[in-house]
């Protein structure tokens, strides 16, 4: 800590989105205003199984990939197919490396079980790579 700046370690992995910090000292909370937040950036490296999913819903589908979160209860994710329906997969079980959802029934007009997601957390698209 200086008279101008102030470094943290963090105790645990970040989960990606923006989040700005929130500072106790023994006095009591520093106010943190007009501070930037600090982007975390997640990837998804790995879906499985990523092709031939069960049309009627029902499969478990685990992403592998970085800064994903620890508490479903406190980071929201969403994750929607591109199928004619927007078909959800629940998400979970979730853990800084892997996220697991559950899979809905898809759009009756589905021609190909191979179908992309679209994975929001806290409220940042996740780059698939």
């Amino acid at each position: 800590m200086t008279a101008t700046g102030m470094t943290c370690t963090l105790e645990k992995e970040p989960v990606c989105g923006s989040h700005y910090p929130i500072v106790h000292a023994t006095l009591g909370y520093i106010p943190t205003s007009g501070l930037t937040a600090e982007s975390v950036v997640c990837t998804i490296t790995a879906v499985t199984p990523s092709q031939a999913l069960n049309v009627l819903g029902g499969d478990n589908l685990t992403f592998t990939g970085t800064y994903l979160p620890r508490d479903l209860s406190v980071s929201p994710v969403t994750i929607i197919f591109d199928d004619s329906s927007s078909t959800e997969c629940t998400p979970v079980s979730s853990t800084t490396t892997t996220l697991i959802c559950l899979t809905s029934g898809f759009a009756e007009s589905l021609t190909s079980t191979t179908v992309t997601p679209t994975i929001t957390i806290n409220g940042v698209a996740v780059s698939h790579s």
